[in-house]
């Protein structure tokens, strides 16, 4: 469906594959989140924001320990009404921030390990501290 998932032609870099994250920082193995969260890795450092004309989202499933969705839409709001309709469990729109394709599979990437199914995520420490850290201590 074109639309909420087409970005194509914007000229920036898609994570797809592992590798690239590896070559980038010149290490064997999974590169630290810690490294892989520092300034310049996303297109917000890179772009302005009338740049950008997507979010990047974090929803969260099923109450307060409920996994987190992480995604990418022109508007979250709308994103998160059309995840609702046939959903038994309550979809919460934690936050968003202005981010790309990239930006979100670098997020994708960086909590693999955290990966419950498709792009839910368990709530994690690190994915708090993330939350936390890019909105405020009061957003989960």
């Amino acid at each position: 469906m074109v639309g909420d998932d087409d970005f194509s032609g914007f000229g920036f870099p898609v994570l797809d594959a592992p590798s690239i994250l590896l070559s980038e920082f010149g290490i064997e193995g999974l590169p630290s989140r810690q490294m892989s969260l520092g300034e310049g890795v996303w297109s917000w450092d890179n772009l302005s924001e009338d740049e950008i004309d997507t979010y990047v989202y974090f929803m969260q499933e099923g109450g307060e320990s409920g996994p987190i969705k992480i995604g990418i839409s022109r508007n979250p709001y709308k994103r998160r009404s059309k995840l609702q309709t046939g959903n038994s469990k309550y979809i919460r729109l934690v936050a968003y921030r202005k981010g790309m394709r990239c930006d979100e599979d670098r997020l994708h990437y960086l909590f693999a390990r955290d990966r419950e199914r498709g792009e839910f995520f368990k709530l994690s420490q690190d994915l708090i501290d993330l939350l936390r850290d890019w909105f405020g201590e009061g957003i989960i």
